[in-house]
């Protein structure tokens, strides 16, 4: 048995029934009535929304911060999360995250973190700097002179990294 209200109704629908139907589908192919087009208002909206995920994340990272700073690390890091679920893509994030876990001596989790800070943003001498503090926390002390001297190479005029790293 096929389901469908076409074949059940048949020639039983009446005509100006029909014609109210076909008069409706018409009106949504052409222009919206009074002069409001609902479609892009919606991608108006959405492109404001997509600014507010953006600012409400600065926001966030910016709370985070501070936290951290205080040293309430789990406040810190939650605000950390909150931000990266509006942002995702957010290297800082990643890297401040990573700052926080060594703090809380998570250091498996900090090196994962800056990983991810590596992954996003490779040219970004900062988060080889923080991946090579984590790995040297975790005992990795190889591992962490390559992050050190990627950051050395990215970034070879500072000269805090040189002394206090290297």
């Amino acid at each position: 048995t096929a389901f469908g209200w076409k074949r059940k109704a048949g020639g039983k629908v009446a005509s100006s029934v029909s014609a109210a139907f076909e008069e409706n589908a018409a009106d949504e192919n052409g222009d919206p009535p009074d002069g409001v087009d609902w479609l892009s208002g919606y991608k108006r909206r959405r492109n404001l929304l997509l600014e507010d995920c953006a600012q409400k994340s600065r926001r966030l990272r910016q709370e985070g911060t501070t936290l951290a700073e205080l040293e309430r690390c789990w406040e810190a890091m939650k605000k950390f999360d909150e931000a990266l679920q509006l942002t995702p893509g957010d290297v800082a994030i990643h890297e401040m995250r990573a700052q926080v876990l060594m703090l809380l001596r998570e250091d498996f989790a900090a090196v994962q973190e800056a990983e991810q800070a590596v992954k996003l943003d490779p040219h970004w001498w900062v988060a080889h700097q923080t991946l090579g503090r984590a790995r040297l926390q975790l005992g990795e002390i190889h591992m962490a002179l390559r992050s050190f001297c990627s950051a050395v190479h990215l970034n070879p005029a500072d000269e805090e990294l040189r002394k206090d790293d290297l």
